[in-house]
């Protein structure tokens, strides 16, 4: 009887290592997906909702009273109250961010919303038929064509879910970055202290041997080409420059 040789153990290690990035890859998509449902649920609750409100304000909930209303503590929702049964609003299982609202006719200086409204969500997984269903495109940088273009995914009142006067078929403007590119990100949670994290030379599974580097900027995530910029701005001003799709990337 004879121990495992040293070849023997790194052939088990890496054999385990490559199942643990396999499982971990399957429970990251089943998240997500799991994220996308609620949204798309949270989004079908609100279409009735909003219907409650009209009869009762003969229009919809004002747009001033919806970008108020704070996620986290529940602070400024009494407008919605009444037809949540003691419940809060609901906002993004992800992000913890608000779905993105839109009145028809958009007029901030009235904040008038009677004709109908636009709410948008942003799913996760790109490759939902959903996304191309509701007339939108599952790019970063076109979404529905409703700015910030994250949000591919919606329901619609009045109008359609797409922004109509958005050219979907031209090409995105290649934008002047702010600091020189490279491989820092803004990733974030669950990182507490959002520091910087660097993915180069790491490969993005499911998309085509890229690197994750390659597939964070495509995503429309900012870079950063040292780590000290990058943690500063981490630090500063995390909402700006965090990272929204890192967990539709898997690396290895």
């Amino acid at each position: 009887m004879h121990g495992f040789t040293l070849s023997e153990l790194m052939i088990t290690v890496s054999l385990i290592a490559i199942l643990a990035v396999i499982i971990f890859g399957i429970f990251q998509k089943q998240t997500m997906k799991g994220y996308d449902a609620k949204r798309k649920t949270d989004l079908a609750k609100f279409k009735v909702l909003f219907e409650d409100y009209y009869n009762d304000h003969n229009c919809y909930p004002p747009k001033g009273d919806w970008i108020k209303y704070d996620c986290k503590t529940g602070a400024n929702g009494d407008f919605f109250a009444p037809y949540l049964a003691g419940g809060k609003i609901p906002c993004d299982p992800q992000t913890g961010e608000n779905y993105l609202y839109i009145p028809i006719p958009e007029d901030t200086k009235e904040d008038t919303c009677c004709s109908g409204y636009h709410l948008l969500a942003a799913l996760g997984i790109t490759t939902d038929p959903d996304i191309r269903a509701s007339g939108c495109d599952p790019d970063p940088q076109k979404g529905c064509g409703w700015p910030p273009y994250k949000y591919n995914y919606g329901i619609s009142m009045g109008g359609e879910i797409f922004n109509t006067a958005f050219d979907f078929g031209a090409l995105p403007p290649t934008p002047t970055p702010e600091f020189p590119p490279g491989d820092n990100f803004c990733l974030g949670e669950p990182n507490p202290a959002r520091a910087c994290n660097t993915k180069g030379g790491l490969i993005a599974v499911d998309y085509d041997g890229k690197s994750c580097s390659e597939v964070l900027r495509e995503r429309g995530c900012v870079s950063f080409s040292n780590g000290y910029t990058c943690s500063q701005k981490c630090q500063s001003d995390y909402n700006k420059y965090k990272c929204q799709e890192t967990e539709s990337v898997y690396c290895r």
